[in-house]
C-alpha cells in the first residue's frame, strides 16, 4: 500500500501564511524566526526577504496551507 506523505508546511511557509491572513504581523514574524534560531536578532528586512517567495506563491495561486 502506497500512501502519500503529510502535507506539513516548513516554518517559512507557516509564518508567511500566517502573515498573508492577518493573524501575524512582519515584526512578530521576524521574532518567531529569531527565537528559532533562523536570524542571529530580530531582523525584519531578512524576515521580509525569506517569506517573499512564500508569500508570492500564496497570492498568486492560494494558500494551499489554508485549512479554514
Amino acid at each position: 500500500m502506497n500512501k502519500a506523505p503529510f502535507n506539513i508546511p516548513n516554518i517559512l511557509a507557516s509564518l508567511a501564511n500566517d502573515v498573508v491572513s492577518g493573524q501575524l504581523t512582519m515584526e512578530q514574524a521576524a521574532e518567531e524566526l529569531c527565537r528559532s534560531h533562523w536570524t542571529q536578532f530580530v531582523d525584519v528586512k531578512q524576515t521580509e526577504h525569506l517569506l517573499n517567495p512564500y508569500i508570492q506563491q500564496s497570492s498568486q495561486k492560494g494558500s494551499k496551507y489554508d485549512h479554514s
